[in-house]
């Protein structure tokens, strides 16, 4: 096998063992072993454990973008990939994405029974106006759209590969690695951060961490099975009610 066939195997076997056995059972010999190379083999491409589960979370924030971008049908900030030109925001007679800007008039809607369904579309009372947004009211409905999507594929892939998911934004074993992760983790924020922007909120950056935060909490408690625990609404409602507090002109 080719030196970098015996990397993409090793990092391939890698994901699918932490997959299935989480961070606890993952170890570089038995990596090897599914492998079909020796024990040995990883550190000739991979210096340090830290440094084989550094290329094994970029594997995951790839499935992650990947995620994304067929959640908006683009790029994940809802952009056709570099031609400039706008993709269809269409997300299902189902669902109005006025719920998520201020409007007058509504009441809040949406089921709260499934916790897989996709978020609920609902209208919801306001925080102003319908004056004060009307201008430009379809591009802040696409890209408050486009944010549901990505909150939506963030917590479903949370909760399809918790073990990577957990693996992803844990910088104090990743951290030093030399796998430059930041170059894969950034571009997913920076993405969420236009798409706030463009739903003209006020301090946009101060509302896309404090947003992206919301919902990476959730995400996290939908991961490990926790939200049971502590409150019976369905994630659905819940990504919806982070939405409407962080998109407030």
């Amino acid at each position: 096998m080719a030196g970098e066939d015996v990397k993409a195997a090793l990092v391939r076997h890698g994901a699918l063992l932490l997959d299935e056995q989480g961070l606890a059972g993952f170890t570089g010999r038995e990596v090897a072993r599914r492998a079909g190379v020796s024990h040995g083999a990883p550190r000739r491409y991979f210096p340090t454990l830290a440094a084989l589960l550094s290329a094994v979370a970029a594997t995951g924030f790839a499935d992650l973008r990947s995620r994304m971008e067929a959640a908006t049908g683009g790029t994940p900030s809802g952009s056709s990939g570099g031609s400039g030109k706008e993709v269809s925001t269409h997300i299902g007679p189902e669902r109005d994405v006025s719920a998520y800007l201020p409007t007058q008039g509504k009441a809040v809607g949406g089921s709260v029974s499934d916790e897989s369904a996709h978020l609920p579309g609902g209208g919801v009372a306001g925080g102003g106006p319908a004056g004060d947004v009307s201008a430009h009211l379809p591009g802040r409905r696409a890209a408050a759209a486009r944010l549901a999507e990505l909150a939506r594929a963030y917590v479903e892939f949370a909760r399809e590969r918790p073990a990577m998911f957990e693996l992803m934004f844990r910088h104090d074993l990743l951290e030093g690695s030399g796998e430059h992760l930041r170059e894969h983790s950034t571009p997913i924020f920076e993405a969420a951060s236009d798409l706030v922007a463009r739903t003209g909120v006020r301090e946009p950056q101060l509302a896309a961490v404090d947003l992206w935060a919301g919902v990476h909490g959730l995400a996290v408690l939908a991961s490990r099975r926790a939200l049971g625990l502590i409150t019976g609404e369905s994630i659905a409602g819940l990504l919806e009610r982070q939405l409407r507090a962080h998109l407030k002109f």
